[in-house]
């Protein structure tokens, strides 16, 4: 991504509700903007566009904690205040990936079916206890296995800052 334009320092502090971020920033023009917003959900990347001043800027990079930052939170940049406009998460690191819900749910579903057979077996006195120990203990494991595919994905994926 190209420096901040307008004099804006891409190494100013830029916090969002008081919760700094390690993001590249640039200043927009209006037809930047459009044009930003617009290839925002396919360039691999993390965004936060947000308000300064009339100004639009975005803060791009990789694996940003964004998730939880809503429309309207309050931004800090350059040591002045303003707002987040629209944020764009995507799937781009290891660790995001490894936290994907589909093996979270599978995971947790295959654990909670073997321990709910394991408690049968033992209220029914029969031998079928270990079975369901067994299968309790593979859930995580099979949830991990299951989420190497978004994790790879997610750690490959090419992203354009521009």
């Amino acid at each position: 991504m190209s420096r901040p334009s307008s004099g804006a320092d891409p190494t100013s502090r830029l916090t969002v509700n008081g919760k700094t971020f390690n993001a590249t920033v640039k200043k927009l023009t209006q037809t930047q903007e459009l044009e930003a917003l617009r290839l925002a959900p396919s360039n691999g990347a993390d965004d936060m566009f947000f308000k300064l001043n009339g100004d639009t800027y975005v803060a791009t990079g990789r694996g940003l904690p964004i998730d939880r930052v809503k429309k309207g939170a309050a931004v800090g940049y350059a040591d002045q205040t303003g707002y987040v406009l629209n944020t764009d998460r995507e799937l781009n690191t290891f660790n995001e990936g490894m936290r994907h819900p589909l093996g979270l749910t599978i995971g947790g579903g295959l654990t909670a079916y073997g321990l709910i057979g394991f408690v049968q077996g033992v209220l029914a006195g029969q031998n079928m206890a270990g079975l369901g120990l067994l299968i309790a203990a593979m859930g995580p494991v099979v949830g991990a296995l299951t989420n190497l595919v978004p994790a790879i994905y997610g750690s490959s994926r090419r992203v354009d800052d521009r």
